[in-house]
Protein backbone atom coordinates (compact mmCIF):
# COMPACT_ATOMS: atom_id res chain seq x y z
CA UNK A 1 0.00 0.00 0.00
CA UNK A 2 2.80 2.20 0.84
CA UNK A 3 4.31 1.81 -2.61
CA UNK A 4 1.01 2.72 -4.54
CA UNK A 5 0.66 6.08 -2.18
CA UNK A 6 4.45 6.78 -2.83
CA UNK A 7 4.15 6.36 -6.77
CA UNK A 8 0.62 8.15 -6.77
CA UNK A 9 2.44 11.11 -5.24
CA UNK A 10 5.13 10.86 -7.35
CA UNK A 11 2.88 10.89 -10.47
CA UNK A 12 0.70 13.99 -8.87
CA UNK A 13 3.90 16.16 -8.22
CA UNK A 14 5.57 14.80 -11.42
CA UNK A 15 2.29 15.39 -13.81
CA UNK A 16 1.53 19.13 -11.60
CA UNK A 17 5.22 20.50 -11.67
CA UNK A 18 5.57 19.76 -15.23
CA UNK A 19 2.26 21.49 -16.16
CA UNK A 20 2.68 24.35 -13.63
CA UNK A 21 6.26 25.25 -15.34
CA UNK A 22 4.45 24.82 -18.57
CA UNK A 23 1.78 26.96 -18.33
CA UNK A 24 3.81 29.55 -16.10
CA UNK A 25 5.76 30.14 -18.87
CA UNK A 26 3.17 30.57 -21.80
CA UNK A 27 1.41 32.89 -19.32
CA UNK A 28 4.73 34.81 -18.52
CA UNK A 29 5.30 35.16 -22.24
CA UNK A 30 1.46 35.57 -23.67
CA UNK A 31 -0.28 36.89 -20.60
CA UNK A 32 -0.66 40.53 -20.91
CA UNK A 33 -1.70 40.28 -24.33
CA UNK A 34 -4.57 37.93 -23.36
CA UNK A 35 -5.07 39.90 -19.94
CA UNK A 36 -7.59 38.79 -17.47
CA UNK A 37 -9.80 37.27 -19.84
CA UNK A 38 -9.67 34.13 -18.39
CA UNK A 39 -8.58 32.35 -14.82
CA UNK A 40 -5.46 31.13 -16.13
CA UNK A 41 -3.97 34.67 -17.41
CA UNK A 42 -6.00 36.68 -14.52
CA UNK A 43 -2.24 38.30 -13.15
CA UNK A 44 -1.18 39.17 -17.09
CA UNK A 45 2.40 38.19 -17.20
CA UNK A 46 2.72 38.57 -13.70
CA UNK A 47 2.54 34.51 -13.51
CA UNK A 48 -0.37 32.23 -12.13
CA UNK A 49 -2.88 32.79 -10.06
CA UNK A 50 -2.66 30.64 -6.79
CA UNK A 51 -6.57 30.08 -6.91
CA UNK A 52 -5.81 28.06 -10.22
CA UNK A 53 -2.58 26.27 -9.32
CA UNK A 54 -5.07 24.51 -6.53
CA UNK A 55 -7.69 24.04 -9.28
CA UNK A 56 -5.40 21.96 -11.40
CA UNK A 57 -3.29 20.08 -8.63
CA UNK A 58 -7.25 19.00 -7.81
CA UNK A 59 -7.63 17.68 -11.54
CA UNK A 60 -3.90 16.32 -11.48
CA UNK A 61 -4.69 14.68 -8.60
CA UNK A 62 -8.11 12.98 -10.05
CA UNK A 63 -6.50 12.15 -13.56
CA UNK A 64 -3.68 10.28 -11.58
CA UNK A 65 -6.26 8.44 -9.22
CA UNK A 66 -8.05 7.12 -12.44
CA UNK A 67 -5.28 6.16 -14.17
CA UNK A 68 -4.14 3.99 -11.03
CA UNK A 69 -7.96 2.58 -10.74
CA UNK A 70 -7.37 1.29 -14.73
CA UNK A 71 -3.94 0.28 -14.55
CA UNK A 72 -4.22 -1.29 -11.56
CA UNK A 73 -4.02 -5.00 -10.79
CA UNK A 74 -7.71 -4.71 -9.54
CA UNK A 75 -8.53 -4.38 -13.23
CA UNK A 76 -5.86 -6.69 -15.44
CA UNK A 77 -8.06 -9.86 -15.51
CA UNK A 78 -10.87 -8.43 -16.32
CA UNK A 79 -10.13 -5.72 -19.62
CA UNK A 80 -7.54 -6.03 -21.94
CA UNK A 81 -4.64 -3.63 -22.67
CA UNK A 82 -6.13 -1.51 -24.99
CA UNK A 83 -9.86 -1.01 -23.36
CA UNK A 84 -7.98 0.02 -20.20
CA UNK A 85 -5.38 2.43 -21.68
CA UNK A 86 -8.77 3.95 -23.60
CA UNK A 87 -10.54 4.44 -20.58
CA UNK A 88 -7.44 6.17 -18.80
CA UNK A 89 -7.26 8.42 -21.89
CA UNK A 90 -11.02 9.58 -22.21
CA UNK A 91 -11.62 10.12 -18.40
CA UNK A 92 -8.24 12.23 -18.31
CA UNK A 93 -9.39 14.23 -20.95
CA UNK A 94 -13.42 14.58 -19.38
CA UNK A 95 -11.76 15.46 -16.55
CA UNK A 96 -9.79 18.15 -17.87
CA UNK A 97 -12.70 19.51 -20.01
CA UNK A 98 -14.78 19.38 -16.61
CA UNK A 99 -12.30 21.58 -14.89
CA UNK A 100 -11.47 23.81 -17.73
CA UNK A 101 -15.01 24.69 -18.34
CA UNK A 102 -16.19 24.78 -14.62
CA UNK A 103 -13.45 26.78 -13.41
CA UNK A 104 -13.20 29.22 -17.03
CA UNK A 105 -9.44 28.31 -17.62
CA UNK A 106 -9.79 29.84 -20.97
CA UNK A 107 -12.13 31.85 -23.02
CA UNK A 108 -15.39 29.76 -24.22
CA UNK A 109 -14.41 30.77 -27.73
CA UNK A 110 -10.50 29.34 -27.32
CA UNK A 111 -11.94 25.90 -26.48
CA UNK A 112 -11.83 24.79 -30.25
CA UNK A 113 -8.30 24.62 -29.74
CA UNK A 114 -8.75 22.28 -26.93
CA UNK A 115 -10.51 20.00 -29.41
CA UNK A 116 -6.90 19.42 -31.48
CA UNK A 117 -5.12 19.26 -28.57
CA UNK A 118 -6.95 16.97 -27.14
CA UNK A 119 -6.72 14.67 -30.11
CA UNK A 120 -3.01 14.84 -29.99
CA UNK A 121 -2.94 14.19 -26.68
CA UNK A 122 -5.32 11.13 -27.62
CA UNK A 123 -3.17 9.58 -29.89
CA UNK A 124 0.41 9.97 -28.41
CA UNK A 125 -0.52 9.02 -24.92
CA UNK A 126 -2.62 5.73 -26.37
CA UNK A 127 0.40 5.10 -28.73
CA UNK A 128 2.90 5.46 -25.67
CA UNK A 129 0.44 3.26 -23.12
CA UNK A 130 -0.19 0.42 -25.35
CA UNK A 131 3.75 0.31 -25.83
CA UNK A 132 4.17 0.24 -22.52
CA UNK A 133 1.70 -2.28 -21.85
CA UNK A 134 2.93 -4.53 -24.12
CA UNK A 135 6.37 -4.14 -22.74
CA UNK A 136 5.04 -5.16 -19.55
CA UNK A 137 2.77 -8.10 -20.68
CA UNK A 138 6.13 -9.54 -22.98
CA UNK A 139 8.19 -9.07 -19.96
CA UNK A 140 5.73 -11.07 -17.81
CA UNK A 141 5.40 -13.60 -20.60
CA UNK A 142 8.91 -14.10 -20.54
CA UNK A 143 9.54 -14.59 -16.82
CA UNK A 144 6.69 -17.40 -16.98
CA UNK A 145 8.44 -19.52 -19.73
CA UNK A 146 11.61 -19.13 -17.40
CA UNK A 147 9.51 -20.23 -15.15
CA UNK A 148 8.29 -23.15 -16.65
CA UNK A 149 11.82 -24.30 -18.19
CA UNK A 150 13.62 -24.39 -14.86
CA UNK A 151 10.24 -25.85 -12.83
CA UNK A 152 8.49 -28.72 -15.30
CA UNK A 153 5.30 -29.99 -14.62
Amino acid sequence: MKKHLWTYFLNVMFAFGLTAAFMTVIVMLLGDEVGAETAVTALGSGGLPTAFLLQLLAAVMTVAALRMLFLSDLLIKRMKPSLRVFFVLVTALLTMLAFILYFGWFPPRGLIVFVPCAVCILILNTVRLLRREEAKNRELADALDRYKSTHPA
